[in-house]
């Protein structure tokens, strides 16, 4: 802006200058003629008043005194000339200024001499007897006086032009000054120019806009930010080229780079090679960059993602993909699990079926003879078995539910423990076993129902796997963050230290033989543990393989029933 203001007024000036020489020197040449045209006229007025006084003698006198005088007949012939041989002078009469003065009392001309090749002015007058008398002086033509005067010209246009420069630097910097006295961030009006005042106010506006968006934008970046961060899944933006605008903490740490560094990055780096299932995810971001979705599974060590990448169309055009991950980890746990139970629900049901259906075939043929009551006998048992094992498939299942359904009330822990005990007492006294429940009446918020059948399947494992003339202890009380616990200790058989991590699985037993003699379903520890977590509460457990086991159900002293 500045070279412009500087290159303009120096032009201006160079263009007025120009202009004034072009206009005066015409000007003044022309006054100038003027001028000495009416210095003949008066001198013609005196030679005339002489010549009618005197007679022609009288223009003798002038002669070498002044101007050229000049006396022309009517004819045209040249009677005097001040200055020339008049004899040896053509005729006049073509003369412009001749013509003019006999047609209408007095003529003007500006020509070249014939006579003595100077450039003259001439005026005539036609005196009273008809004669022309005509008086001329050498005269400075336009080309002289711009020959003359044009040295004196470039003198004044080269001090004009650098007066100009001076002025135009001056004045280009005094406004540079003010304009960088302009503080953008902060604009004032004092101390500029007034024509730079609507200038300061828009800078203001804009400002004011440009703050407000900021501070909407910023916003909604921490809002964006405050989603993705507590997101369970990976998320990740990508522009045209594949250059990373977004990546929250699970994405950035799947793909193995670090969320601070992310923009740096593009997918189409060699960082992708730290993953897997790098190749997967290049494919499906280059297909969505054509703008075709794409799906991929990324299998890491612990954890399963399902990705999807999605173009992000603007105007008919790819501008982007947004990829999100979905962790199918558990969902994949589920799957597995799913197909475990039911392979191992096949095979638990398969072999008392087995049993069924073989003993009924005996009796249906007649093999059985008089062992028919021992058949019945073990088809009622193999029965019981299978009904028992339904019955805890439908316990367990109904726990797996989202919301089973439960009636949470205000429970005696204590209480509760001493009816399981005394309903199980029976079947302890069978091999010997005495049971005893101590500690103090703790109450929790529990279902009394599903409490019954947590207490009952701890007793009933302690009992079955207890050993002849052992015993089985149940204490009630609180622990260090008062919650209240519930720990079932025997001295049965115990459990391997290899094998304790597996007890909560369903239909896993420690001694498979012993198990099936004495009816163990596999589902029991299993039903234990949904049932606590019901209760948001915890399952602990530790054993010394041929001492015995401690289990310890810890439940919190209230528990939010809205849940269920």
């Amino acid at each position: 802006m500045l070279k412009k203001i500087f290159r303009g007024t120096c032009l201006i000036s160079l263009a007025v200058l120009m202009a004034f020489f072009v206009t005066v020197i015409p000007v003044s040449v022309r006054f100038y003629a003027n001028a000495l045209v009416k210095e003949l006229k008066l001198e013609a007025d005196y030679l005339t008043h002489g010549i009618e006084t005197v007679g022609t003698d009288y223009l003798v006198q002038t002669i070498e005194k002044g101007n050229r005088v000049t006396l022309i007949s009517t004819d045209g012939a040249v009677i005097f000339d001040s200055t020339a041989d008049a004899d040896a002078m053509e005729n006049h009469l073509d003369r412009e200024e001749i013509r003019e003065a006999i047609e209408t009392g007095e003529g003007y001309a500006t020509r070249r001499s014939h006579t003595l090749s100077d450039f003259n002015i001439y005026y005539a007058k036609r005196l009273p007897d008809g004669r022309i008398l005509r008086v001329s002086a050498e005269a400075v033509s336009v080309t002289d006086l711009i020959a003359t005067l044009t040295p004196v010209a470039i003198a004044v246009l080269a001090l004009s032009l650098a007066l100009a420069i001076l002025l135009a630097y001056r004045m280009s910097k005094g406004i540079s000054r003010e304009l960088e006295k302009i503080d953008p961030e902060h604009p004032s009006e004092q101390g500029v120019y007034p024509e730079l005042r609507p200038l300061i106010r828009r800078i203001s506006k804009q400002n004011q806009l440009i703050a407000r968006q900021m501070d909407e934008l910023t916003l909604r970046r921490r809002e964006f930010d405050s989603i993705t961060e507590n997101m369970d899944d990976g998320l990740i933006i990508l522009d045209e080229r594949a250059k990373i605008i977004t990546v929250n903490k699970i994405a950035a740490t799947l793909i193995g780079i670090d969320q601070s560094d992310a923009d740096s990055f593009t997918l189409n780096n060699q960082f992708l090679t730290k993953l897997n299932a790098g190749k997967e995810l290049r494919k499906i971001i280059s297909d969505s960059l054509l703008g075709t979705r794409g799906e991929a599974f990324i299998n890491t060590e612990e954890k399963t993602y399902h990705a999807i990448a999605d173009p992000v169309i603007i105007d008919g055009s790819v501008a982007g993909v947004a990829i999100l991950m979905l962790d199918e980890t558990e969902k994949e746990k589920r799957e597995e699990l799913r197909r475990e139970f039911t392979s191992n629900i096949s095979h638990e049901l398969k072999t008392p079926l087995t049993s069924i259906s073989g003993f009924a075939e005996l009796i249906r043929c007649g093999i059985a003879g008089d062992n028919s009551q021992h058949f019945a006998d073990n088809i009622y048992r193999e029965a019981q078995r299978l009904i028992v094992l339904v019955n805890d498939i439908i316990k367990l299942s109904r726990l797996d539910g989202k919301t089973p359904e439960l009636h949470f009330d205000k429970l005696s822990l204590l209480r509760a423990a001493e009816t399981v005990a005394e309903r199980i007492k029976n079947v302890a006294e069978l091999k010997n076993i005495s049971i005893a429940v101590v500690g103090s009446d703790e109450e929790i918020t529990a279902d009394e129902k599903l409490l019954d059948e947590i207490i009952y399947n701890l007793c009933d494992n302690a009992v079955k796997y207890g050993n002849e003339g052992g015993y089985v202890k149940l204490t009630v009380g609180k622990t260090a963050d008062n919650r209240v616990s519930l720990r079932v200790e025997d001295n049965g058989i115990g459990i391997p230290a290899d094998q304790l991590d597996r007890v909560f699985e369903r239909f896993y037993r420690v001694d498979k033989s012993h198990s099936k003699s004495i009816g163990g379903t596999g589902l029991g520890l299993s039903i234990v543990k949904h049932g606590i977590a019901c209760h948001g509460g915890e399952i602990m457990l530790s054993s010394v393989f041929g001492k015995g086991t401690t289990v310890t159900a810890v439940f919190p002293t209230s528990h939010n029933t809205d849940l269920t």
